[in-house]
């Protein structure tokens, strides 16, 4: 009998995990770049310029990192060395990505495009942080 409330204990926390992490896709990452899809579709850029050449995905990475971060560090997942690790790389992909966007800035306003090499790390970037912050996401209880 214990083993059966056990399984169903740990299928509604399967469930739970989820439904969180749908959300999660749904209303910070999908919602974090329907802006960049709104200017490709009402402007007159390219869908690769309007997605990649500017260097938004470097503060849409800022932000998600930021938002996986506030989510450990509220977790209180800091007293295990996951938790730790986790805030530690959430710091440095959201200093990365300011830092780089500060750099690709200059290019965009000389150039009105941040250059191949500066897109390439920013969608790297977006990835990462994406794949952090969906570990952040998979920690919380």
């Amino acid at each position: 009998m214990a083993e059966l409330t056990i399984s169903i204990d740990d299928q509604k926390l399967r469930q739970k995990k989820k439904v969180r992490i749908t959300k999660w896709a749904i209303f910070t990452v999908v919602f974090g770049v329907a802006p960049l899809f709104a200017s490709w579709a009402v402007g007159d850029l390219p869908f690769s310029e309007a997605m990649f050449g500017r260097g938004e995905l470097f503060l849409i990475a800022a932000v998600l990192t930021g938002d996986a971060f506030g989510r450990v560090w509220n977790e209180k997942a800091t007293t295990d060395v996951a938790g730790t690790m986790c805030l530690g790389a959430l710091g440095l992909i959201l200093a990365f990505s300011a830092l780089e966007f500060g750099n690709a800035s200059k290019d965009l306003l000389k150039l009105k495009s941040i250059t191949p090499t500066h897109t390439v790390v920013s969608i790297t970037d977006f990835v990462v942080a994406c794949f952090v912050a969906f570990v952040a996401v998979r920690m919380e209880e």
